[in-house]
């Protein structure tokens, strides 16, 4: 096995916000934490078959009051236990607008990406205006918690929101023409509001790199580079809502996938690093999951 990811509605009007919204009051989804059965097939001609166990566990959400309306992501680790002593699979999955996507790798560093075309607007140019002359005026003071899409290139043509494993998250921009090529890039932090603070409280990092998108078969991979090293790479493919969902790593295994409700339980397609084609999972809920979850397993 190994398991493929992407992003709907939310991130296109995440995109066009420039200033933060009051919370809307939304309860929270079902907990989706417990027991599953997966079973999947290997992509390719000579496509195989497996089984493995599936553990889920909710950790966390992050509200993302830039959206509108405000949305929140359900996060999650994910666990495959294969038999015949095969190594464990690692996830972090993340429950948004009734679709679950998953990146997935063999170490506990890697990251599921979201990537979308990407424009920023006289709107959101006016606030970063405004952003730098009020830190031109002071040396001790600066805005901290910034709007998303601060500090990115104006010229960013596709921007990205990303989840570690860890469980910290950020957002990201890309510069360049096309998705396949070079894109000189830069992430930072996910900043949820918009107030002053002394330098001395600063605790946002960006990163600079470039990244190179190749196409392979249906999917993509991804080559991030920081200095002269690539640091870390993986596998991406189109979401079901648009743009582009990715699973990156530093080590060789890494890919991504992106599951939907039936009654079945969570069907999926998933891409590995590297991989041309595309393989399909199918997670089973075991009956505790069905008790605490039962409403959102339809078709």
């Amino acid at each position: 096995m190994i398991p493929g990811a992407s992003l709907p509605l939310l991130f296109v009007s995440l995109l066009i916000i420039s200033s933060p919204l009051p919370a809307q009051g939304a309860s929270r989804p079902p907990d989706l934490s417990g027991a599953y059965l997966a079973n999947g097939t290997n992509p390719g001609d000579a496509a195989s078959s497996y089984e493995a166990k599936v553990e889920l566990k909710r950790t966390g959400e992050v509200v993302l009051a830039l959206a509108q309306p405000e949305r929140t992501a359900e996060i999650y680790r994910v666990k495959w236990k294969f038999g015949g002593g095969s190594s464990e699979v690692l996830g972090i999955g993340v429950l948004l607008d009734d679709v679950f996507y998953v990146a997935y790798s063999d170490t506990k560093k890697f990251f599921l990406e979201f990537w979308f075309p990407w424009t920023m607007s006289a709107g959101q140019m006016g606030v970063e205006r405004e952003i730098r002359a009020k830190e031109g005026q002071s040396t001790k003071s600066y805005i901290k918690n910034r709007p998303w899409y601060s500090d990115l290139d104006t010229d960013s043509e596709f921007a990205g929101l990303w989840f570690h494993y860890d469980e910290t998250f950020g957002v990201g921009g890309l510069t360049g023409e096309t998705w396949i090529g070079q894109h000189p890039y830069r992430l930072h932090e996910l900043n949820k509001k918009f107030e002053w603070a002394k330098y001395g409280d600063k605790d946002y990092w960006t990163e600079y790199g470039n990244l190179t998108v190749e196409k392979t078969g249906q999917n993509y991979f991804l080559r991030f580079r920081v200095g002269s090293d690539d640091s870390y790479s993986g596998a991406a493919m189109p979401g079901p809502a648009g743009g582009y969902v990715a699973g990156v790593a530093g080590e060789e295994v890494s890919g991504v996938a992106y599951y939907r409700f039936t009654s079945k339980g969570l069907e999926g397609v998933w891409a590995v690093r590297g991989g041309e084609g595309r393989g399909t999972e199918l997670l089973t809920p075991s009956d505790e999951v069905r008790k605490e979850a039962g409403s959102l397993f339809h078709d």
